[in-house]
């Protein structure tokens, strides 16, 4: 377990796993009469910051990343954030932010909140949240970097005009994606540059697993010498800041390349105004013969400005005479690895070093 609480796999659905597991053995033996040598609350504290990791992830109340194999592609919805393990959390260590996570995740209210129907009073919670939402205020997540787990959540705006952007450098490995320096972006409400989570059919039998879902050219970062990055555990975050109107992070990880001795992504996320930002990527690559960018945005049709495009008539990017399973020979820097999961173009900016 990393120090923010999360397990070691890098997709949240299964690191999560090991928190809702350890509650309920937690639960278990808080019951028994025998063997009261054991509590997991007293005797392991990064429990309790396990409880915390899951909301930390989140965006605009509606998306956990779908970093590895984690749910599917574009869809909302937040992994192990659920109210009564957040109210149960609250009654038993008085976190402020599970007090404020209990009231937004029951609609900004403490109606109806309630403990267990064994408690004397299970409604007597509602006011001590009220007490805490009315002297801290409601939750209002801002930029964080969980540099144990290795994301950083770049956080702009309030309210409906709220926009996040993230980016991924923790391990590969572990119900993970080649997806080292890999980034996602939310506004209004919506998920622009979704992942494909999990795989259709998870067997190590299936092509498309290898080969796209999982590979390095299904993700927003670079291939380099058209492999997929090598296994690693975690990047080196050099920069990361946060003033108001602006959010910067700076990570390499050369190691995901053995023939790169630069391998670096730095996110700036800039405000123009209350409900609008704009975001500067600079990808820096050192070693390797052939250098790919790969961008993946939802379903609709792309423009580009001050690119000179080379038109491929035939074949895809891994060659003229090998077509596209999906478009019988279309040009894959147009129309390639359509996912059944709602994502449907992917676009790829080529560089040779030197």
């Amino acid at each position: 377990m990393d120090r923010d609480g999360v397990g070691n796999k890098a997709s949240p659905s299964y690191s999560f796993i090991w928190m809702n597991l350890f509650r309920r053995c937690a639960a278990v033996l808080e019951r028994c009469t025998h063997h009261r040598d054991f509590d997991l609350h007293r005797d392991f504290p990064r429990l309790r910051r396990m409880y915390a990791a899951p909301h930390r992830l989140t965006a605009l109340d509606q998306y956990t990343p779908r970093i590895g194999d984690t749910g599917r592609a574009g869809d909302p919805g937040l992994i192990s954030v659920d109210l009564e393990t957040t109210i149960d959390v609250f009654e038993r260590f008085g976190e402020t932010w599970s007090a404020q996570l209990a009231h937004r995740l029951n609609g900004n209210t403490v109606a109806g909140l309630h403990t267990s129907v064994f408690d004397a009073d299970p409604e007597g919670v509602q006011a001590r949240i009220a007490t805490v939402v009315d002297r801290e205020g409601p939750l209002a997540l801002t930029s964080a970097n969980l540099n144990g787990y290795g994301l950083a959540m770049l956080r702009h705006g309030t309210g409906e005009q709220r926009r996040a952007a993230w980016l991924y450098y923790g391990r590969n490995t572990g119900h993970g994606h080649r997806d080292r320096l890999n980034y996602g972006l939310y506004y209004r409400g919506m998920d622009l540059l979704p992942e494909l989570g999990y795989p259709e059919y998870a067997d190590g039998k299936w092509p498309k697993r290898a080969g796209w879902t999982t590979n390095t050219i299904s993700h927003n970062t670079v291939v380099v010498n058209r492999r997929a990055q090598d296994n690693s555990w975690v990047g080196r975050c050099r920069l990361f800041a946060s003033i108001a109107g602006v959010r910067v992070i700076e990570v390499g990880c050369a190691e995901v390349y053995a023939e790169t001795s630069d391998y670096r992504r730095t996110l700036a996320v800039i405000d123009v105004s209350a409900s609008a930002s704009y975001l500067v990527d600079v990808f820096r690559v050192a070693g390797g013969d052939d250098h790919v960018l790969s961008l993946h945005s939802g379903d609709g049709t792309v423009s580009t400005q001050g690119l000179d495009l080379d038109v491929q008539d035939e074949g895809t990017y891994a060659g003229p005479d090998v077509l596209c399973p999906r478009r019988s020979g279309r040009n894959v820097a147009r129309c390639c690895g359509g996912s059944a999961g709602g994502r449907s173009a992917a676009w790829f900016t080529t560089a040779r070093a030197g």
